[in-house]
């Protein structure tokens, strides 16, 4: 646990924060609980400077899987999303 309470891990991620306590990377764990070496399955999350999410990003082996991309109006309502695999679909 952070010393905010934020889970640091459970039984099948580890989990990443940044400086203002927004989840920024979520990571597979093998079932012994070591982290894996070769980036199997990472999630990244990625805000913008109002702390809405505009960007989220899953690799595989460190390559690119998914991306989905994330529009706000002036009043932070999300009013697009755009999700695909890095192949454009």
């Amino acid at each position: 646990m952070w010393p905010d309470n934020r889970i640091a891990r459970d039984a099948h991620y580890l989990y990443r924060y940044d400086r203002h306590g927004r989840l920024t990377e979520k990571t597979d764990l093998i079932p012994e609980g070591v982290i894996r070496t070769d980036d199997e399955r990472t999630h990244r999350y990625h805000y913008d400077s109002q702390h809405r999410l505009v960007h989220y990003t899953r690799t595989q082996y460190a390559e690119p899987l998914v991306e989905s991309r994330y529009l706000y109006d002036p009043l932070g309502r999300r009013v697009a999303k755009r999700c695909g695999d890095v192949n454009g679909t």
